[in-house]
């Protein structure tokens, strides 16, 4: 309230990307409902802004008052699928052992054949190629549902009701083989097992890149 300036996406070119249940609960009390293309103005006292833990963030104290001026670029919602007249790739599915289910545009899962032996690396397959800009490095809003190798799931954000933002970066493997691939493709990820995780397949929509 003092006027601190302690975050600028405007000046930084990159926009904020989150699901609003990850943000403080004064921006999904006041943003759910607005109109994409609106500009706000939230002005939030402690108790919907950062609360007791002010102090994580630099400057800001627990009985500050906050403000944020937003343009809602674009919002996703838990309908938010890849194309659906994405080119399915036959060829590509038949290549792999996870099997993927569901209609391009609408939710997806899959299964996994009994004794497929786990990747021993990731493999990133395009089951159908969408006709959006090549993904790059950086925040990609999509959808996904895994299972781990005993076929158990390790979550679904369409059964969550919240896209997921991927970071997508060369330095992180189990992303990095999404670079280059269109926006509005569907995808198969296969990731092999660590110390402190199963192997797991995960089948993913990439929705948009703001």
């Amino acid at each position: 309230w003092g006027g601190t300036v302690f975050a600028n996406t405007f000046e930084s070119g990159q926009p904020l990307v989150r699901a609003l249940t990850a943000l403080v609960a004064g921006w999904s009390d006041n943003l759910v409902g607005a109109a994409v293309g609106s500009r706000m103005v939230l002005s939030l006292p402690p108790s919907a802004g950062y609360g007791n833990d002010g102090a994580v963030v630099p400057g800001i104290g627990p009985a500050d008052t906050t403000v944020f001026v937003v343009d809602v670029v674009n919002a996703f919602g838990a309908d938010a699928a890849g194309q659906s007249d994405a080119v399915p790739d036959p060829a590509a599915a038949a290549s792999v052992a996870p099997q993927v289910h569901g209609d391009l545009g609408s939710p997806a899962g899959l299964t996994l054949p009994a004794g497929v032996a786990a990747p021993a690396q990731v493999v990133t397959t395009v089951l159908a190629r969408g006709t959006g800009d090549s993904v790059r490095a950086g925040d990609l809003v999509g959808q996904y549902a895994g299972v781990d190798w005993m076929g158990t799931s390790v979550g679904s954000s369409w059964q969550a009701g919240t896209p997921e933002v991927i970071p997508v970066s060369p330095d992180v493997p189990t992303f990095a083989g999404l670079i280059g691939v269109p926006v509005g493709s569907r995808v198969l990820l296969q990731e092999p097992a660590t110390t402190a995780s199963p192997a797991v397949a995960v089948v993913l929509d990439l929705v948009a890149q703001p």
